[in-house]
């Protein structure tokens, strides 16, 4: 990467490490910094973090509301493609990164500046720099070059006076969006201990929840959720109700051991209570109105797409291919299904669709009864013969 450049795009996602970046360029460089706070559904006080920014000696911040984008052209491949990694984690912040890159970079070639900076470590390091060279911009992973603790960032900001958001000592790597919360390291490293509660930060425990269980109606046209109890609403507020509806009664949390980008282990506490609902709905009327073999091929798909997208393949042509089928079969999932939230639970209760392949005339219990014994023999016959023939094959017979 060309390291003489004048003027350099900080994407900003951490407040905490955002002085040290800065005043890292500007000493290092000696080159203007404009910051780019890109919102996806997590900033509460937008015009106070620009200032704050600028306090900490940027030239210039720039609030962009990305909300919208995300929920259309981000959520919604994920819940078309039921995305839950590894069982527990429905890919909030790994999501995020493909559309921050795109974002960055196209702020930073429209306003002429040389390089995108940018504060993310682990896993998020890896996504980030794969969306940069995907997108043909470069960039600096300015925290890992500088490799400082939590403890300096706290004290450069109390020693040269920035604001105390910057300066709070906090044990936790936290990333937030519309589709939920991510929160690790500090005390959660030890994965014997519970995770404490100051962890969790909006989804209630379960001990607070309503006794009294809630039912609600997702309406769904092609996959994608266009209506709650029968109000239709873009999709980025359907998330907003659904995450505030979701998380009174404790629905969402998950605490998981999973396997990193490069195969590591890594703990990790996820709050997606829309995600939550949103998926499990979705997955069941896609089951409903698809047969067994389109369910057969979709789990695969499923399971690809998620793997890409976690390790940051947002832009690998194969992404292009796995979506294609998934908008062809998500074609006809158009219905109702009803959920029951009860107690930190959410399960399927109801389903209906024009579109399902479900006939009661036809079920198992219902139309088996009018199969011709010899039809049932025949049949039983035909699906048998390759463990018949194996076993006789073997003298595996009396």
């Amino acid at each position: 990467m060309n390291t003489d450049f004048s003027h350099a795009l900080l994407l900003h996602y951490n407040q905490r490490h955002a002085p040290h970046i800065i005043r890292w360029l500007k000493e290092a460089f000696g080159c203007k910094v404009t910051c780019l706070i890109v919102d996806l559904g997590e900033i509460r006080d937008p015009a106070g973090i620009v200032a704050s920014l600028i306090a900490a000696g940027a030239e210039e911040a720039i609030h962009l509301d990305a909300r919208v984008r995300f929920a259309d052209e981000v959520i919604a491949r994920a819940i078309k493609a039921n995305a839950v990694y590894e069982g527990g984690y429905h890919l909030s912040a790994a999501l995020a990164r493909p559309l921050l890159a795109m974002e960055a970079t196209a702020c930073c070639r429209s306003m002429g500046m040389d390089v995108v900076v940018h504060g993310f470590r682990g896993n998020d390091q890896v996504r980030m720099e794969m969306g940069f060279q995907s997108l043909g911009q470069p960039s600096i992973a300015a925290l890992a070059r500088m490799n400082l603790e939590d403890a300096v960032v706290d004290a450069y900001a109390r020693e040269h006076g920035i604001p105390e958001v910057f300066g709070t000592l906090n044990p936790y790597s936290t990333s937030e969006n519309l589709w939920g919360k991510s929160i690790e390291c500090g005390p959660l490293e030890n994965p014997w201990h519970e995770a404490p509660r100051e962890t969790w930060s909006y989804v209630k425990p379960v001990e607070s929840t309503p006794l009294e269980a809630a039912y609600l109606e997702i309406g769904f046209e092609a996959g994608i959720p266009v209506a709650l109890d029968g109000e239709r609403a873009a999709l980025g507020t359907l998330v907003e109700r659904l995450n505030q509806t979701a998380s009174e009664h404790g629905v969402g949390r998950t605490d998981i051991v999973e396997n990193g980008f490069v195969g590591l282990k890594s703990r990790a506490i996820y709050e997606s209570p829309a995600a939550h609902c949103l998926i499990l709905a979705h997955a069941d009327l896609e089951g409903f109105t698809s047969n067994c073999h389109e369910a057969a091929f979709k789990r695969l798909v499923d399971a690809r797409w998620t793997d890409m997208v976690y390790c940051g393949r947002w832009f690998d042509p194969a992404m292009a291919h796995l979506n294609a089928y998934i908008d062809s079969q998500n074609r006809f999932v158009t219905g109702s299904v009803r959920l029951k939230l009860h107690r930190g639970s959410a399960r399927v209760v109801g389903r209906r669709s024009a579109c399902a392949v479900y006939d009661p005339d036809r079920a198992i219990y219902q139309f088996g009864h009018g199969f011709a014994k010899a039809d049932a023999s025949a049949t039983a016959s035909l699906a048998n013969l390759p463990t018949m023939a194996l076993r006789a094959a073997r003298g595996e017979f009396a």
